[in-house]
């Protein structure tokens, strides 16, 4: 599904005749894709989610961009809390809870996993 609405968006930026650049890191699709977010902003001025893993050294692309980030474990909240305070910036973050699947996300039904994502609302550099 997701293959399908990707396809889309880039088709539609196509016909906008604008340019959509995305790049490849360690093998993986790295999901700040700047000209993309350009792109959708022109199209519509709406929230822009980023649901995979964005390398905290990208914090200054990611408050630039106003992109929000997906937030789903407290070392990688510290890496990018971290990398926001050192590019004087700030990012904002939506907190990913794991709600039963058990593959990406705060565990919702352990109480030391939801005080780390309550921890996450307090450090600097990141709005939730």
């Amino acid at each position: 599904m997701q293959y399908v609405l990707n396809y889309h968006i880039i088709r539609i930026c196509q016909s906008q005749n604008l340019l959509v650049n995305c790049f490849y890191r360690k093998n993986k699709l790295l999901h700040v894709c700047v000209q993309l977010s350009k792109a959708l902003r022109r199209l519509a001025n709406l929230p822009i989610l980023i649901l995979g893993y964005t390398p905290p050294e990208c914090a200054t692309q990611l408050a630039e961009h106003q992109l929000t980030q997906t937030i789903y474990s407290l070392p990688y909240a510290e890496k990018l809390s971290a990398a926001a305070v050192k590019a004087n910036c700030e990012i904002t973050g939506h907190i990913k809870l794991d709600v039963g699947m058990g593959r990406l996300g705060f565990r919702a039904d352990n109480e030391t996993s939801m005080q780390e994502a309550m921890s996450v609302c307090n450090m600097s550099g990141l709005f939730i």
